[in-house]
């Protein structure tokens, strides 16, 4: 009886495992994919299934509850079988779905696994009519409106290339709902740009402080200020730099002082589009602290801002209007914005408000009521300084967790939205202050700081600015439409950089294709089938983070296909491979090294994983750490894991 009683336990915990591991299957998300479905035509109806355990799921079911009007098409039917999930996979589930008629409910989408733990998700849905207009062939000349006295503009950041920060896949694989009106879009091209503008200034915001990078130097995601410049509608829009230097020490310094500036004067200042308050452009700068850090001997930020005074004048202009950035930030008080004013700078700005007067410190989670409700304290505080002028601030929310997962500002809507912003036009009025309104970012998806169209929110945090701030027209306001109202777009990415599947085998050929250069890489280049670059520091870093885990049990070991230019008093380099979990950074305890001669020819760099003993469990990003020594010149045409 005892040895009965034994087994029966012994298969109870087998049963109790096995039900654990295949009760990790979730619906993440479901919804409709974009931001405007019209009557009559198909429409996409996506459900993210996540498989959190390091075993595959078995097959299942998944069907759809639709709403009364509401049909699937015969080729995407509303109950279908769904094929098993990868230990840590995901899958996207893809449905067409109809109206003959406006309406407005909720699908009810429920999934059949064994032990599955979120079987159900209940997910809103709206098709309206069709708007009956003409199909163009290009984007539709905006038809900008006004503001009055207000001048609003908005923050805007320039990672949409398909790479930077690991691409859209990061995106749409945490966030789908987050997907923008003109799809996972190529940042690059002046015909996306062109609807943003549109959609821009017919709702009330005339111009764009950019975030502009810059290290000694090497300038990078400039993507979208080149493609501006061949926009077919950029007159209606202004534009100014917003100069995110936070960068390694030794980055600042006089000469390099000298560059930054003359770069804008030449690429940037002569352009008609370029914003200035009287006659002067305006720079935002994101730090000074860098800035102090590196010029303590020469005069620190002073100088800097002096040679920035300097070569404005020489070029013509009465100087430059130079904006302080992010400190003082959460807090403010007299001597900060003195020591402020003393370095020259003409006037302060917050990236975004998000530490809300009301929420503990180290707290994850907040709803955005909070910043509703403590918005006007901030600017309050701020204007009582009053030792300089300042922009007020509209934040724009925080939700990181596509990139970190740091804090999660819940229940942004458009309504919320337009309080902040009715707020901040009150306080601008009865503090009699200039009329500089900035939103935060208008499109920092993975931050989680935006209020572009996209499928969350259609044009409902557009139009909150445009009530809010916008001189209505006589004839009505200017129709907020997709380009599909129109027959164009989608604008998105190829399929390569979008793609849900795990890639593991990479080229070089014209572009990084999901790597990063994360530190102390320059003077990037793709020629001869691959990337080739040379290190500033002697700790240069490139990464790739995967839309989803994958099981370090099934991968061995990583290839790198390098050359490196020999150094002549250098025999022996030193490369390194590290990986990242979903609960654990890079550190020197989950990494594998290898030394390796340099021949000024390709070679082949093998990293064996599966001989670790941390390598395991589901992976997110993988490192590479090329040699240690500063003015290398490196070429890599391939990396693989198999």
């Amino acid at each position: 009886m005892a040895m009965k009683r034994i087994t029966l336990f012994l298969l109870f915990l087998v049963f109790s495992a096995f039900a654990e591991e295949v009760s990790s299957v979730s619906i993440i998300w479901a919804g409709m994919e974009d931001g405007v479905n019209r009557v009559g035509t198909p429409m996409h109806f996506s459900v993210l299934l996540e498989n959190s355990a390091s075993t595959a799921t078995p097959e299942g079911v998944i069907r759809l509850a639709l709403p009364a009007g509401v049909r699937a098409d015969a080729t995407t039917p509303a109950e279908a079988p769904l094929p098993s999930l990868d230990a840590y996979g995901y899958r996207f589930f893809h449905f067409l779905l109809e109206a003959d008629a406006p309406v407005s409910g909720v699908i009810l989408v429920q999934i059949e696994y064994p032990g599955c733990k979120a079987c159900s998700y209940e997910a809103n849905i709206l098709f309206t009519a069709p708007l009956g207009l003409p199909k163009a062939d290009y984007v539709p000349v905006p038809h900008p409106i006004s503001t009055g006295e207000y001048q609003i503009g908005a923050l805007y950041f320039p990672g949409w290339d398909g790479e930077s920060n690991g691409g859209w896949q990061r995106i749409w694989r945490r966030t789908p709902e987050r997907k923008p009106m003109l799809g996972w879009y190529d940042e690059g091209n002046p015909e996306a740009i062109d609807w943003h503008i549109k959609w821009l200034v017919e709702n009330g915001i005339s111009y764009l402080a950019v975030d502009w990078y810059w290290d000694r130097g090497n300038t990078h995601l400039d993507h979208f200020l080149n493609a501006f410049k061949k926009c077919r509608y950029r007159s209606y829009m202004k534009i100014a730099l917003m100069w995110a230097n936070h960068l390694t020490a030794g980055a600042h310094s006089e000469e390099d002082s000298y560059e930054v500036a003359r770069h804008w004067v030449k690429e940037y200042f002569s352009m008609p589009e370029y914003l200035k308050i009287d006659g002067k452009p305006l720079i935002m700068i994101w730090s000074a602290e860098g800035m102090n850090r590196d010029m303590k001997e020469h005069g620190g930020v002073a100088r800097v801002n002096q040679i920035f005074q300097e070569v404005a004048r020489e070029a013509g202009y009465p100087g430059v209007h130079i904006c302080g950035m992010k400190l003082p930030e959460a807090r403010t008080n007299n001597a900060q914005i003195q020591r402020l004013k003393d370095q020259g700078y003409d006037s302060t700005f917050i990236y975004r408000y998000k530490d809300a007067r009301n929420v503990a410190p180290g707290t994850k989670r907040y709803s955005f009521q909070e910043l509703v409700d403590t918005s006007a304290d901030y600017w309050w505080e701020r204007f009582c300084v009053g030792t300089l002028p300042f922009f007020v601030n509209i934040t724009s929310g925080w939700d990181d967790r596509p990139w970190n997962n740091h804090l999660e500002i819940y229940g942004k809507t458009p309504e919320r939205f337009k309080a902040i912003c009715q707020a901040a036009k009150q306080f601008a009025d009865d503090m009699h202050l200039e009329k500089w309104i900035m939103l935060g970012p208008v499109n920092e998806w993975g931050e989680g700081s935006y209020i572009e169209p996209c499928t969350e929110y259609g044009f409902g945090m557009y139009e909150a600015v445009r009530d809010t701030f916008g001189v209505k027209p006589a004839d009505g306001w200017p129709v907020n439409y997709a380009p599909s109202d129109v027959g164009l777009g989608p604008y998105d990415l190829p399929h390569a950089l979008t793609s849900e599947e795990f890639l593991g085998d990479w080229d070089f050929t014209d572009r990084l294709h999901g790597w990063r250069g994360r530190a102390q890489i320059r003077e990037v280049v793709f020629e001869d089938g691959a990337m080739s670059f040379t290190t500033s520091g002697r700790d240069p870093i490139l990464y790739t983070t995967q839309p989803s885990p994958f099981p370090a049990e099934k991968y061995h070991k990583v290839t790198i296909r390098l050359k490196v230019i020999p150094d002549p008093e250098t025999k022996q380099e030193w490369a390194q491979i590290f990986w990242k979990t979903p609960t654990e950074n890079f550190t020197e305890t989950k990494m594998v090294g290898t030394s390796y001669s340099p021949t000024g020819e390709y070679q082949e760099l093998t990293f064996q994983l599966d001989k670790h003993d941390r390598w395991k469990g589901p992976i997110t990003s993988i490192r590479f750490d090329p040699l240690t020594r500063k003015g290398a010149r490196i070429s890599i045409d391939r990396i693989w894991i198999e």
